[in-house]
Order: structure tokens, then sequence, then C-alpha cells
């Protein structure tokens, strides 16, 4: 799947680099090191989910302001029970790559992203 977003991101034209994670440990790490406009993440993931993992970026102030997007195969009620930021937009599996891409202008531009 992170290949297939690969691909799809490279071909869109936008001034973007993808890096990959395969866990929520990873992508902290991955942010330690390069620091993202945007992150693109699934909230199930081996290890350290995407909640715990969004939870502690928003800990840490020179991450609490970062764009993220989910893209999620969970449903919206468990997504909110899990306790999600509610601003953090959410596009569900399989990926609608249009609104993914809208999404992602959007945050590069710096206005506000709505799923």
């Amino acid at each position: 799947m992170l290949r297939l977003y690969e691909l799809e991101i490279a071909g869109w034209g936008l001034p973007v680099t993808v890096l990959k994670a395969h866990d929520g440990f990873e992508a902290l790490l991955r942010i330690g090191e390069q620091r993202p406009d945007i992150l693109v993440s699934d909230l199930s993931m081996p290890g350290m989910d995407g909640f715990r993992m969004i939870r502690t970026l928003r800990a840490d102030p020179a991450c609490a302001e970062m764009a993220i997007i989910v893209v999620s195969g969970l449903d919206r009620p468990t997504i909110e029970s899990m306790g999600l930021p509610r601003e953090i937009p959410v596009f569900p599996k399989p990926v609608p790559f249009t609104q993914l891409r809208a999404a992602v202008e959007h945050a590069l531009a710096g206005a506000p992203v709505a799923a």
C-alpha cells in the first residue's frame, strides 16, 4: 500500500517528497530527523498505532501544528471513541485519491483541510 501511495502522489506533479514509514514509531523517528509539512497516516499500524503517534506529535510543540491527514478503514464512531482530534480530516479506505490530492494541496497552501 505504501508503494501505491508513493506512485500516486508522485504523479500529481506537486512539490512534495514522499517519505515512508511502516509504523508509528518509525514515523516519529523520521519526523524527528526531517519534519514534514504534511503527514498522511493510517490509524491501524503494527507496533505504535496512528492514534498514539498523533497524540505524541500533538504533545510536541515543534510538531503540534503539523498538517495531518488520516486514511483509515475504521468507521467514524470508532475513530471518535479512540480520541482522534476532530480537526484532523479522515478519508475512508479505499482512499479517494482525488479527495486526498485536494486535501494535500490545501495543506500545502496552509489552508484548513476538510474530509
